[in-house]
């Protein structure tokens, strides 16, 4: 994770080892990318992970020199950039200025080139007036002068203009709330203009993909496909889910991260009540933090790695979980207790409706489905029992789950007499022209 910004104490998503930039923050998640893949990888992370610790603590030379460490255990152009930019970081903040320069040039060679934030990152400012200064700089200009010469720069510079503000607005939402506190109105109403912001960049976003496809590295360089999968991060899931096919056959095509899809396919697997894939998401419930089910969780390390994944027992320990992959026989076993619950879940919800105990039903439904086995019709009868239990918002919410995981059936939305009450909502206009798209696609 980015050495500079603590976990979200809400919900954790999977987070990125390596990121284009030192300083990215996503709202509901921190993301990983990089993989290391030698005989020396353990060894190498405990350094990385220990020199980002020591950062943490103010500890500036040990966390250098703890960067060096793990640099002697793999080749220069086998070290990823990010790493060699927050070494410079910690040698600068750590006043060994020689360092700092070393390790700032072996990180523009091996492709940094956010030349923006380099240019205001605090840590250098013990650097600034060191002759050396000006002509890093030189070097990286004429690095992204080249990088940047084929790209459609308009484009590239639109996508990182909006990147750059949601991720400062994101930054400042984590400082209220780390000064005042999660009900503060101050960040209450911040969050009124983050979602304002979240909207317009996914309806500009849109606006690119109908006219480009997906802005990929072609058109925008990996850092302007990165900053396009960034903002799609903080869409609606209607939005996220009709991205995730062009993202795939971007990706099929060499024009888009296989991690940032795996990300998103479990980003959006998640918020539809599915089982996830690469194991990238994490909730934190009571201060603990736990792993979003898996499908075929056996299997779940060979996924990763297929697409350049850590193995999840490593990536865990971030987030301070201690994890192994079940056997084959243990997640069968697993998985066969789990329908029964889940289909007990639903017997005793669907007994509770009929005996018109509502508020009941609705908490067994929503059991069941927390289990994320269900189907669309399981969700289309929880949004019955909470319509029926005056939980308008949230009959909505189970509304369009069923439509997203497969249920369509306008037929059937028009004459249930639990959705009375919902007819006259502005809302609900949508739901029936979602289910009728629904049946249009099945034909």
């Amino acid at each position: 994770s980015d050495k500079k910004f603590p976990k979200n104490t809400l919900l954790i998503q999977g987070f990125l080892k390596q990121m284009i930039m030192k300083h990215l923050v996503f709202s509901f998640f921190l993301l990983n990318v990089f993989f290391i893949g030698n005989a020396f990888a353990q060894d190498y992370n405990k350094y990385i992970s220990k020199a980002d610790s020591l950062y943490e603590i103010k500890e500036y030379l040990q966390s250098g020199q703890s960067f060096e460490s793990a640099f002697k255990l793999k080749e220069d152009k086998e070290i990823y950039k990010g790493h060699y930019y927050n070494a410079a970081c910690s040698f600068s903040l750590g006043g060994d200025k020689d360092k700092a320069f070393s390790c700032l040039n072996k990180a523009i060679a091996a492709g940094w080139m956010d030349l923006n934030w380099m240019k205001k990152d605090p840590d250098f400012d013990n650097i600034r007036k060191d002759d050396r200064w000006e002509r890093i700089l030189e070097k990286t200009q004429k690095k992204i002068d080249e990088y940047e010469k084929d790209f459609n720069k308009p484009l590239r510079y639109e996508l990182f203009i909006m990147r750059d503000l949601d991720q400062e607005l994101r930054r400042k939402s984590q400082t209220l709330r780390r000064e005042k506190g999660h009900d503060a109105p101050e960040l209450l109403a911040l969050w009124d203009s983050i979602r304002a912001v979240d909207n317009r960049h996914t309806s500009r976003l849109k606006e690119i993909i109908a006219e480009h496809g997906w802005p990929g590295n072609t058109l925008v360089g990996e850092d302007g496909s990165h900053a396009a999968w960034l903002l799609i991060q903080h869409a609606d899931l209607e939005d996220q889910a009709n991205v995730l096919p062009i993202l795939a056959q971007a990706v099929a095509n060499g024009e888009a991260s296989k991690t940032n899809h795996a990300y998103l396919v479990d980003r959006v697997n998640m918020r539809l009540y599915k089982k996830q894939l690469y194991g990238t998401q994490f909730m934190r419930r009571n201060g603990e933090a736990t792993i979003i089910p898996i499908e075929q969780e056996h299997l779940v390390d060979e996924r990763r790695a297929e697409i350049g994944l850590s193995p999840l027992a490593e990536y865990a320990k971030r987030f301070e979980v201690d994890y192994q992959p079940p056997s084959e026989d243990t997640y069968k076993e697993r998985k066969v207790k789990e329908q029964q619950k889940y289909e007990d879940y639903m017997n005793q919800a669907r007994a509770a409706y009929d005996a018109e105990k509502y508020e009941e039903a609705a908490d067994l439904y929503y059991d069941a489905i927390t289990l994320r086995v269900g189907k669309g019709s399981d969700f289309y009868e929880a949004a019955r029992a909470l319509a029926r239990n005056g939980e308008t918002d949230e009959a909505f919410r189970f509304l369009n789950l069923a439509l997203l995981n497969g249920w369509a059936s306008p037929s059937k939305l028009k004459k249930e007499p639990a959705f009375k009450s919902l007819r006259t909502d502005e809302r609900w206009k949508a739901v029936v022209d979602r289910a009728n798209l629904g049946i249009e696609k099945g034909k």
